[in-house]
């Protein structure tokens, strides 16, 4: 097929699918018209020209306080967790995630991060986590 022409990457979905490792893109055509080809909504393919980054994880960006991120601890018998509050190494902040470089004793793949009520949470503060969109949705 014929190239529509180009696009920039207006946002990313933050949610990433861990099986085939994507995400949704939302681009804009560039000159795009009311007669573009390619109308609201459809799916595209494209060939993306980025940067890759090896040997990182994406965090939230509404997990940060300032540099500060906390993660939930596994949660105990009653379903509570406590906060750690740690300062991860941010390869690249983004806009809706941070793409930070995993550290023992910091951030790990896997790690659950809070994401609201930041300002009521200290380290050691007990958590009750509650299950996210993308939990539920089995991602």
């Amino acid at each position: 097929e014929e190239p529509v022409g180009e696009a920039t990457i207006d946002r990313i979905n933050p949610r990433i699918d861990p099986q085939s490792r994507t995400f949704l893109a939302y681009v804009e055509l560039d000159g795009g018209t009311s007669d573009a080809p390619v109308a609201a909504g459809e799916h595209l393919i494209a060939d993306v020209e980025a940067t890759r980054y090896e040997n990182v994880i994406p965090v939230p960006r509404e997990a940060f306080l300032g540099r500060t991120v906390y993660v939930a601890s596994a949660p105990d018998e009653d379903g509570v967790s406590v906060a750690r509050r740690v300062e991860p190494h941010v390869v690249k902040m983004l806009s809706q995630i941070a793409l930070v470089r995993p550290e023992a004793g910091q951030i790990e793949d896997g790690d659950r991060v809070v994401v609201s009520n930041l300002e009521d949470i200290a380290e050691g503060s007990k958590l009750r986590p509650v299950e996210s969109d993308a939990q539920a949705d089995g991602a």
